[in-house]
């Protein structure tokens, strides 16, 4: 396991791997080491990109390339008239919000033809349902399971193999294999770099010769000023547009509140001074309604929740889970939602635009640990905002029919300023056709003051926890070794074990 702390440790490492021709290896370390720094969770929006990192990933492909590409290009763009675009990815989940982003910069790209290359980082795809899922729109081709080195000889040959015009990277943190399978092709293809693993240390933020998207205002200038991207693009985030609730569908119908959260669990598990369970808990005592929580659980979470809510004197069948839904914009609509609970303490920005699209009024987090975790930039400008537990609660005792209708329209007319589909396919029409003068900005963003002594008593806290977890493994360890040395006294001290005593010393005379 390469050390964490010492970025210089690990260059010497994968170098010398590479020298040795040990391509899986310096993968593997790579991959490591990204997986740790992506996992801790002081790092969440601190850490974005590593030019090093980059560098060592492209010298990995180097290397593989000498060895073992003899296809490769080597000079000039493909033929223009070539109108294959590969996208290549990590992983893709059925209703993953990574997954209907690759789908829709396909669908803005309708005269092209689309292969979708998946390494499959953690051996987990069911390359055939996912095949299924994209027949209509491309074709699906996912790398056999292995380990890195097999995956990286795998994406060589399918890119030589298809000569692309167009390669987009939506790969993952850590994927190491994308971004050394890329390498021969920087200067040759026209390759665009999708972040989207935007809230982390993410491999390929650097590479050269790309084409550098950002697809919200936090990442783009975000890159701008503290990664030196001076050159990245905004192609913002859309979704399809299936229409906004009815005029004549009152809110708080019935006098009850409908509210709604979705997100996958990490998005509401991470240590934070507010948990799912206090916030939504507050939410079902203030007000009576339901609260529907669409996204899967671990198992014994759902619970947990329940069993928690019964504590407090409150329905647990007003919380409503819901593992998933085809469209989480259609679902609020048909539902009568009239309040989307943004989730926390990372926010959602998929989930955030059809909230807006599709009228419902958004309620979202300002973190003070960054303003990636909460996502309030990516909101309508009235948006209800809601930094501790105490707004929170103000926020929901307050809501009215009347608040919540001019908080609808607000929210529509901002999706369709800023997300209709219409604006990803100009955006990246631009982008290839070297039309540079309509690269659009992104909304500005919001007037953001954190707590300060609040993030300071985060980090603290996990740091506190952090050096407890560390305490109770030395005092097992301790334990275990008292064990070990009690063992070895009693056996020591035994009856047979004295008898035999000699015999062993003539057994060791004679080896």
């Amino acid at each position: 396991m390469p050390e964490i702390n010492l970025l210089h440790s690990l260059e010497e490492k994968v170098l010398n791997a590479i020298n040795r021709d040990e391509i899986n290896k310096a993968l593997e370390l790579v991959q490591e080491f990204v997986r740790q720094v992506v996992n801790d969770s002081r790092a969440t929006a601190n850490v974005f990109g590593s030019e090093k990192l980059d560098r060592l990933c492209l010298e990995i492909g180097k290397a593989f390339g000498k060895k073992q590409i003899e296809a490769a290009p080597t000079t000039g763009y493909v033929d223009e008239g070539v109108d294959a675009v590969v996208s290549i990815a990590s992983h893709l989940e059925g209703y993953g919000g990574h997954t209907l982003v690759l789908e829709d910069v396909i669908k803005a790209q309708p005269d092209k033809s689309h292969i979708v290359l998946v390494t499959d980082l953690f051996n987990l795809i069911d390359a055939e349902k996912l095949s299924e899922r994209f027949s209509e729109i491309s074709q699906l081709r996912v790398a056999p399971r292995g380990n890195a080195q097999e995956k990286l000889n795998w994406l060589a040959e399918q890119l030589n193999s298809i000569s692309p015009a167009r390669i987009f990277l939506f790969n993952h943190h850590q994927d190491a294999v994308a971004i050394a399978g890329i390498q021969s092709w920087l200067g040759v293809a026209k390759v665009a770099f999708y972040h989207h693993a935007d809230h982390n240390l993410c491999l390929g933020v650097h590479l050269p010769k790309t084409i550098h998207i950002d697809p919200h205002n936090i990442g783009y200038y975000n890159c701008r000023e503290h990664e030196g991207l001076l050159d990245n693009k905004y192609v913002p985030l859309i979704v399809e547009d299936k229409g906004s609730r009815s005029v004549d569908c009152a809110f708080l119908q019935e006098g009850i509140l409908r509210t709604c959260s979705a997100g996958s669990y990490g998005k509401f598990a991470s240590p934070y001074v507010y948990s799912y369970v206090e916030i939504i808990s507050k939410r079902l005592a203030l007000r009576d309604g339901i609260h529907f929580h669409i996204g899967n659980f671990p198992e014994g979470v759902f619970e947990s929740i329940s069993n928690s809510l019964r504590e407090q004197g409150i329905d647990a069948n007003r919380f409503i889970h819901v593992s998933h839904v085809p469209s989480l914009w259609s679902f609020l609509v048909e539902n009568r939602v009239d309040l989307y609970i943004s989730s926390f303490p990372l926010g959602g920005g998929r989930a955030a635009i059809e909230s807006m699209g599709s009228g419902t009024p958004l309620l979202i987090h300002q973190s003070s640990l960054s303003r990636f975790h909460g996502g309030i930039d990516l909101a309508y400008h009235q948006a209800f905002v809601w930094s501790d537990s105490a707004e929170f609660g103000r926020h929901i005792a307050s809501l009215t029919p009347e608040m919540l209708a001019e908080h609808s329209y607000c929210a529509r007319q901002y999706y369709e300023l800023n997300h209709l589909p219409s604006s990803l396919m100009t955006g990246i029409d631009c982008l290839f056709n070297k039309n540079d003068m309509v690269n659009s900005l992104p909304p500005p963003l919001k007037n953001y003051r954190p707590d300060y002594l609040q993030r300071y008593l985060h980090f603290r806290s996990l740091e506190d926890d952090l050096l407890r977890s560390q305490e109770v493994v030395l005092a097992a360890k301790d334990d275990e070794l008292h064990q070990l040395r009690s063992t070895i006294q009693k056996m020591s001290s035994s009856y047979s074990w004295r008898i035999t005593a000699p015999l062993r010393w003539v057994v060791r005379l004679f080896k």
